[in-house]
């Protein structure tokens, strides 16, 4: 027994020696990471080790990480709603699964944590695009937020004390140069009455103007952003409309003739 004792006492000091070390490679470990479901996983990840931390914050595997929850996410079930209503201080949320299928659970709440939220201030989504919101403070004051991570940007200001009245904005992604634009019209105070656009990039920090928007337009219609351009209806004459899109690629405004919109 004293024998078995001092074998056993001799295995206990050394316990490490008998266990083999695990290594991991790294691709199969980029592929565990790029499986997780959700955005807040990731940033639990971030907090393993520096290794990790790196990996995650490399765009590359952000936009791969989009990608795979996007083509893997049929019902929705990791996607949320962000909205407002009008003149509300407040950013409300739900889930788009119960949204989409069970209204009956589906229920909005506040969000308490965005960065610029200020009891008096009013707050209106403009848009959103790979799970960035664009956001307008008090008509005129932009953001850019990722609700995941709970950063901000805020973007400068585009001269807007020279405009009259309501702004419209627009919010999209120009895949080709991986950019995010935000798009603005407005109308400055002369008799022609001309509604100017102009482009903010998040990659190069810059308003830029792009001409006389080509038609009449009405401030109370929203542009949609969709496969790389915005769309407004717009009207031409006293009894024709038609649809007016800015391509984000080459910056070019394009019309739909009536037989398109069939």
């Amino acid at each position: 027994m004293a024998l078995e004792h001092k074998h056993q006492r001799s295995e206990d000091e050394h316990p490490q020696s008998s266990l083999p070390t695990i290594t991991i490679p790294t691709e199969i470990i980029v592929e565990i990471l790029l499986k997780l479901p959700t955005v807040n996983s990731l940033l639990r990840c971030k907090s393993v080790c520096k290794s990790w931390r790196s990996l995650i914050s490399d765009p590359h595997f952000i936009k791969s990480h989009l990608a795979i929850s996007t083509s893997n996410n049929n019902h929705y079930a990791h996607h949320r709603l962000v909205f407002s209503t009008r003149w509300s201080t407040m950013l409300k949320s739900c889930t788009l699964y119960d949204l989409l299928y069970d209204s009956s659970a589906a229920s909005a709440l506040n969000i308490d944590d965005f960065p610029f939220k200020h009891h008096r201030d009013t707050v209106a989504v403009v848009g959103s695009c790979n799970g960035l919101v664009c956001v307008a403070v008090e008509g005129y004051v932009l953001y850019i937020w990722n609700p995941s991570t709970r950063k901000s940007n805020r973007l400068p200001p585009s001269d807007y004390k020279k405009k009259l009245g309501y702004v419209p904005y627009g919010f999209g992604y120009q895949e080709s140069t991986d950019d995010y634009k935000v798009v603005e019209l407005y109308r400055e105070f002369n008799d022609k009455r001309e509604i100017f656009v102009k482009i903010y990039s998040l990659k190069t920090g810059n308003w830029k103007t792009i001409g006389v928007f080509p038609h009449r337009f009405s401030f109370t219609c929203r542009g949609n952003f969709s496969n790389g351009a915005f769309h407004w209806a717009a009207k031409k004459s006293s009894e024709s409309w038609t649809i007016v899109s800015l391509d984000l690629a080459n910056e070019t405004y394009g019309e739909f003739r009536n037989s398109e919109l069939r």
